[in-house]
């Protein structure tokens, strides 16, 4: 179509995803703390709250389907709770741009681990 032979454009294209795989950053949970906690008017202790949490949830494994943002969220949700802080859902969920559907999915299975979560204990 172009009048480029097949063998340039293998080339090209192998090129391409050397490139590319070494200059792109995967988003991680963390990423999304800090922006989610500055719209909801958070606190720098509570954001490192949750940036802990986010951390102890990634070393268990707990939530590997979930996106990034989702884990973000729940995280962001449990230390709510855990702090006794009144914060909607639904504004949470706003904030992060997860839905609120995710965000409970994600606390029913952080739940059962939240002992382990907020420091309570040293193993899941």
């Amino acid at each position: 179509m172009f009048g480029l032979k097949t063998a340039v454009v293998t080339k090209a294209c192998k090129r391409f995803q050397e490139v590319t795989r070494l200059q792109v950053v995967c988003s991680q949970p963390a990423d999304f703390l800090a922006r989610a906690c500055s719209r909801l008017g958070l606190e720098a202790d509570f954001a490192k709250l949750c940036s802990e949490v986010v951390e102890r949830t990634e070393q268990a494994g707990f939530l590997r389907e979930v996106s990034p943002q989702s884990l973000a969220a729940a995280c962001i949700y449990l230390c709510l709770v855990l702090c006794e802080l009144k914060l909607d859902r639904q504004a949470l969920a706003a904030a992060c741009q997860v839905s609120f559907a995710t965000i409970s999915k994600c606390d029913r299975k952080l739940k059962p681990h939240q002992e382990f979560l907020s420091g309570g204990e040293d193993t899941p």
